[in-house]
C-alpha cells in the first residue's frame, strides 16, 4: 500500500481572494486590539496573527483570550470577534466551494450585514472591494468586443451588444484533481488486466476498480456525483442557471413595468439575457438560428477572454517587478472596457 498526497495549484483569482481575506483579517484584528486595550494580546508567548486565520480554532482562540474581559466589552467589539469567525469560514469555503457557491455565500454575508444592528466594517474596506471583484470575476466578466466584432444589424442591435457578459464559471480545483486521479486509477486498472494471463472474472465488471471518495457532507457528495457523471461544463452551467433564476427575480418584475428592460442597469440586463442563454444551452432546441447566434456569441466571448488573459499576464509581470499591492489592483471591468 502506498500513500500519495496530491496538491492542486491555486488559480490566479483564488490567490487574489486569499490575499484579500488576509487583509480583511488584519483590519479586524487591528480594530479589535484598539477596542480591547485591557487585554494582553502577547500573553502566553503565541500572539494571534493573520496566518492563523486558516486554522479551524482561530476565532475560538481569540475568544479565549477575551473571556476574562468579555462582560466588559462593547457590543461593537464582540461583533468584531464574530467577524473573525466569518472570515475564517470564508477562507475555508474558498477551498470547498465552486465560483457560484462562493459568490452566493459572499452576497449572503453582505445582505446579512446590511440588516444587522452592528454591520461588519470589514465589508467597507478596500480589501473587501477586491474580494468581491475577484469573486465575481471567477463567475463572470462584462466586456466590450472590439470594432472587428461589431454587427451591422442597425443602431439598436449595435447599442444592445455594446457590452457582453462572459461566463467564466471557475470550477473547484479539487474537482479537476479528482477527475485526473480517477483517470489514473482507470489506466492502472486496465494495465493490470492486460498483464494478467488469467484475469479473475470478478475483476472484469463494468466500471473498473472501485474507488472510495470521502467528502465532508451530503451537499458536497451531490456536487461531486453530478460533476463526475455530467462533466464540469454542464454541472457549472446548471448551477449558474439556478443562481440566475433566483437573482433575476427582481429584474424580471421591473422589466414587466413601464419602460421594460430599458430601466434596468446594463449589468442587470445582461444577467437577465444570460439566464435565457444558459437555459437554451442546457435544454435548448438546437435550431439553426440559435446555432448562428451562439456562434457569434462565442466569437465575441473568445475575443474578450483573450484580452482578459493578455491583461492578466501583464499584471503578473508588473507584480514580478515589485509593483504589487491590493490598493492598486486593476479590476477586470477596467481591463475590458
Amino acid at each position: 500500500t502506498r500513500e500519495t498526497a496530491r496538491r492542486e495549484p491555486l488559480t490566479y483569482l483564488v490567490k487574489e481572494i486569499q490575499t484579500a481575506i488576509a487583509a480583511c483579517v488584519h483590519t479586524v484584528l487591528s480594530e479589535l486590539r484598539k477596542a480591547t486595550t485591557l487585554v494582553d494580546w502577547e500573553e502566553g508567548g503565541s500572539p494571534v496573527t493573520v496566518e492563523d486565520c486558516a486554522s479551524k480554532h482561530f476565532d475560538a482562540s481569540v475568544r479565549r483570550r477575551l473571556d476574562p474581559e468579555w462582560h466588559r466589552l462593547r457590543p461593537s467589539a464582540k461583533a468584531l470577534v464574530n467577524d473573525l469567525k466569518t472570515l475564517r469560514i470564508l477562507f475555508q469555503s474558498l477551498a470547498r466551494y465552486d465560483a457560484v457557491q462562493f459568490w452566493r455565500f459572499l452576497q449572503g454575508l453582505r445582505s446579512q450585514s446590511a440588516g444587522s444592528r452592528y454591520p461588519s466594517m470589514w465589508l467597507l474596506s478596500p480589501a473587501a472591494n477586491v474580494l468581491f471583484r475577484r469573486a465575481r470575476e471567477r463567475l463572470y466578466v462584462v466586456g466590450r468586443p472590439g470594432a472587428a466584432g461589431a454587427t451591422t444589424e442597425g443602431a439598436t442591435a449595435k447599442k444592445a451588444r455594446t457590452a457582453l457578459l462572459v461566463p467564466v464559471l471557475e470550477e473547484n480545483p479539487k474537482w479537476a484533481l479528482l477527475r485526473r486521479i480517477l483517470g489514473e486509477v482507470r489506466g492502472l486498472w486496465a494495465k493490470k488486466l492486460r498483464k494478467s494471463t488469467s484475469p479473475d472474472p470478478s475483476l472484469l465488471y463494468e466500471g473498473g476498480a472501485r474507488v472510495l471518495v470521502m467528502v465532508a457532507d451530503d451537499r458536497t457528495l451531490d456536487v461531486v456525483r453530478q460533476y463526475l457523471s455530467e462533466g464540469a461544463e454542464r454541472t457549472m452551467t446548471l448551477r449558474w442557471l439556478r443562481y440566475l433564476e433566483a437573482f433575476n427575480e427582481r429584474s424580471r418584475a421591473i422589466s414587466r413595468g413601464q419602460g421594460g428592460v430599458n430601466v434596468l442597469t446594463e449589468e442587470a440586463r445582461l444577467l437577465l439575457e444570460e439566464e435565457g442563454r444558459a437555459r437554451n444551452l442546457l435544454f435548448g432546441t438546437g435550431s439553426a438560428e440559435s446555432g448562428r447566434s451562439s456562434g457569434v456569441f462565442r466569437r465575441k466571448r473568445d475575443e474578450i477572454f483573450a484580452g482578459l488573459m493578455r491583461k492578466r499576464r501583464r499584471v503578473n509581470e508588473e507584480r514580478g517587478r515589485g509593483d504589487s499591492g491590493i490598493g492598486g489592483d486593476v479590476g477586470l471591468g477596467e481591463v475590458l472596457d
